[in-house]
């Protein structure tokens, strides 16, 4: 953790000591996939920007993983640090960077009757409650709009993708019952844990499609 705030630190004091000195400078912001975001674009040459992006969104919800439902509390958070080439110096633009990925899900199980977890069924007083976090990961886009060039208000939109890898599960418990019930509870959990792991490996990939609108300098 404190190496990635003293390189984001780092990238965003990097940016901001261009910006100090460069005549191209636009703000911005946007909503999409990665949640409500803010950002700074730094022009660097005629058709290449800098842009730093901060991003952020809560949402709760309930969904169903294995055979026990969750209530799941959504927060995204993510540091964009990327590189904007406009061919020509127009709007289009290819888009390379890095993401800083603080996305996470909690997870807690909802009151049930009884619980199948791993290969069991629990007939027990249980409290089941986990995380799902992500790694970060490189991003490549297209996109349209140069905060950089455009004097006045413009509009922009966005379609990339990240590669967060396989998110990680990790799932606690406890396990109330008499007879024995719940000797296998904490083995069960792990396989829980594995099941999910696997049945999570298809969000490898993270699509990020947003529209804003910016203002130039």
């Amino acid at each position: 953790m404190k190496k990635k705030f003293l390189v984001i630190t780092g990238a965003a004091g990097l940016l901001l000591s261009s910006a100090a000195h460069a005549t191209d400078i636009g703000v911005g912001v946007k909503a999409g996939t990665l949640g409500l975001g803010a950002e700074m674009t730094v022009g660097i040459t005629d058709t290449l920007n800098g842009r730093l992006g901060l991003n952020y969104f809560k949402y709760e919800t309930s969904g169903t993983e294995g055979d026990v439902r969750y209530d799941i509390d959504l927060n995204l958070r993510t540091t964009a640090l990327l590189m904007d080439w406009h061919p020509r110096g127009g709007g289009f633009r290819v888009t390379a960077g890095y993401i800083f990925n603080n996305n996470k899900l909690d997870l807690r199980a909802k009151a049930a009757d009884s619980y199948t977890i791993g290969n069991r069924t629990y007939d027990a007083d249980i409290d089941l409650w986990g995380r799902v976090s992500f790694k970060n990961a490189p991003y490549v886009g297209i996109g349209w709009g140069n905060a950089a060039k455009r004097s006045g208000f413009g509009f922009n939109a966005e379609l990339g993708v990240m590669y967060q890898g396989s998110p990680k599960v990790r799932l606690s418990g406890t396990c109330r019952g008499s007879g024995g019930i719940c000797d296998d509870f904490y083995d069960d959990l792990r396989v829980e844990e594995r099941k999910a792991q696997d049945d999570l490996k298809k969000y490898k990939w993270y699509p990020q499609v947003a529209i804003g609108v910016s203002y130039t300098f």
